[in-house]
């Protein structure tokens, strides 16, 4: 019965507009969950500026588009990024760009940076390049793996689950082994660039990430949106980035931002973390984003 309901859910034409009609009066159904289409729809980053997302019926896209920017999926992680890639110039990177919502955020809002998204999962990286090609901003694509070598390497998919699911460490018994082409940031990026920003988000392979641009990460200093699953590799992170001086912040979905001196995750989805100097702290005005409750009270 739940296959048949979903074919001729599938088949109900209009929905992207009937939706966006509902959206356009500010109506938000409690159930907004269920009603996904396959499509274009143009996300407001803010009052003046936008990007256009394919929506294939996953939940970061469909959050996106009932919830808007900021509110749903990551939405502090989000509005953080905004505030961290106004203006910036250099290079912004994307690393674990996935579907490439943070790397067309950052295009849209530093036109003076080069933006690269690197995202190794073939299936994934054709989901990104239309979504680049929805939008006229000179997004950079990288199909390579981000680690601590450079050459190929395995990685493990799963292509019947949501697509954030690819990783170098391993996923479940149904995952497909393929080999990529991976790279080094530190062999990466020309020596005369200036790294301003990064976010990384690649399931637990973030430690050799960050082993393979320690000499990148100690010359420019950028500020990094970082996600930690779990306390060992927020140690392994820690011990890398000990000596560069970082101040560290969990984010707070929906609240803001909690300083720490320790990477790990909080409860729930809190996984991301933003790690900047003193000096970016105060020019960003990233104090407007702490939140002065406990982690403990999310």
């Amino acid at each position: 019965m739940r296959r048949l309901a979903r074919r001729l859910y599938a088949c109900l034409p209009f929905k992207r507009h009937i939706y966006a009609v509902f959206r356009g009066f500010g109506i938000v159904p409690p159930f907004f969950q269920h009603l996904h289409f396959k499509g274009p729809f143009e996300l407001a980053i803010d009052r003046d500026r936008s990007i256009k997302l394919l929506s294939t019926g996953n939940i970061v896209e469909n959050e996106l588009f009932w919830l808007g920017f900021g509110n749903g999926w990551e939405g502090t992680s989000l509005r953080l990024w905004r505030r961290v890639c106004e203006g910036a110039d250099g290079v912004i990177l994307d690393i674990g760009a996935n579907s490439g919502v943070y790397a067309l955020v950052a295009a849209r809002l530093a036109p003076a940076a080069r933006v690269i998204a690197f995202e190794p999962i073939t299936r994934v990286a054709a989901q990104l390049r239309r979504n680049v090609g929805l939008n006229d901003l000179p997004v950079e694509i990288e199909e390579k793996a981000v680690s601590n070598q450079a050459g190929s390497i395995a990685m493990f998919d799963d292509p019947v689950a949501f697509n954030y699911s690819a990783s170098i460490e391993g996923q479940g018994p149904d995952a497909t082994k393929i080999e990529v082409p991976v790279c080094t940031i530190d062999g990466y990026l020309d020596p005369a660039a200036h790294l301003t920003a990064l976010k990384i988000d690649i399931e637990r392979h973030e430690p050799k990430a960050i082993a393979g641009m320690l000499e990148s990460l100690a010359k420019h200093r950028p500020v990094i949106l970082i996600e930690i699953l779990d306390e060992d590799i927020g140690a392994a992170v820690d011990e890398q980035l000990r000596d560069l001086e970082y101040r560290k912040f969990h984010i707070v979905e929906g609240k803001g931002l909690v300083q720490t001196d320790r990477l790990a995750p909080l409860s729930g989805d809190d996984w991301n973390h933003l790690l900047c100097t003193q000096d970016q702290f105060e020019r960003l005005r990233l104090a407007d984003f702490l939140y002065l409750g406990s982690s403990k009270d999310k």
